[in-house]
């Protein structure tokens, strides 16, 4: 068994965390993959977003969580033993399909969110995971 407080990488889990917010900025900025079709069906527009200041707000306040799922990620990896890069894409895709996945769905049949909407934001989730998977398999 390994020791919880000495033997995750901080390291490998804050590279994991930045990797997620680089990716969802490149995912949802007005600019970025899906960020015009996203802010469509959230309703907003982008000077909306830039007033509000949620673009900047959002990325400093969503370190925190991004960070917790990088650690817990890195708990998984060493709990599975997990220790190549294509390991730790799996553990991702496993971890997406069995949770975050299926958890986020219950937003689009109980609270009527578009399915566009539940793909966009999953397909990212999904690559979020899959690349937290590898960066924390390849620095442990």
């Amino acid at each position: 068994m390994y020791n919880t407080m000495t033997d995750i990488n901080l390291w490998s889990v804050l590279a994991a965390g930045v990797s997620y917010i680089i990716l969802g900025m490149i995912w949802y900025s007005p600019k970025g993959v899906f960020g015009r079709q996203w802010m469509q069906l959230v309703k907003r527009n982008e000077s909306e977003i830039r007033a509000s200041g949620s673009g900047t707000k959002a990325i400093i306040i969503c370190l925190i969580p991004t960070f917790v799922i990088a650690y817990v990620l890195a708990h998984f990896v060493k709990l599975v033993g997990v220790t190549t890069i294509s390991g730790g894409i799996q553990l991702g895709f496993w971890l997406w399909l069995g949770f975050v996945a299926t958890f986020t769905f219950n937003e689009v049949v109980y609270e009527q969110r578009p399915m566009k909407l539940y793909l966009i934001n999953n397909a990212c989730n999904l690559l979020a995971l899959m690349i937290m998977g590898a960066i924390l398999v390849q620095w442990q």
